[in-house]
């Protein structure tokens, strides 16, 4: 949701296949009078016209359409998202075995000399036991 409008200002937006992107009005939480929450209510609307300005010129719809889709809570998966305006193309993901083809591990993806459990335990007892002085002092 928050991280659609910040898709919004790519120069191209590329969505999974499987992606999806959510656009909503904004929402918070106020403690206070009623005051407080007229000022707060006042606030969220202002960010909704920001949004919707947003999303409006990304999608080349008028901004009250977009709110609208805020205000729906709208979902758009992959090719979806690419109709509605709000990204460019769907990303072309290579198939898994293409990622692999070829590939060696690093000598810091093999097996460690001794197993980390034991290289770790030093560390550890020498943790709880300060941990130990500290609370009994």
């Amino acid at each position: 949701s928050a991280a659609s409008v910040i898709a919004m200002a790519g120069d191209v937006i590329e969505i999974a296949p499987s992606a999806s992107m959510m656009i909503h009005r904004a929402w918070g939480a106020v403690i206070g009078n009623t005051t407080d929450m007229q000022e707060f209510a006042g606030v969220l609307a202002q960010i909704d016209d920001a949004l919707a300005g947003v999303y409006a010129a990304r999608a080349g719809i008028k901004p009250a359409d977009a709110l609208g889709l805020m205000d729906a809570e709208t979902w758009f998966f992959g090719q979806g998202a690419v109709d509605a305006g709000f990204a460019d193309r769907v990303a072309e993901l290579p198939e898994a075995s293409a990622m692999i083809r070829g590939h060696r591990p690093s000598q810091s993806l093999r097996e460690p000399a001794q197993p980390v459990a034991q290289q770790d335990d030093a560390r550890l007892v020498a943790a709880l036991r300060g941990l130990q002085q500290t609370i009994t002092r």
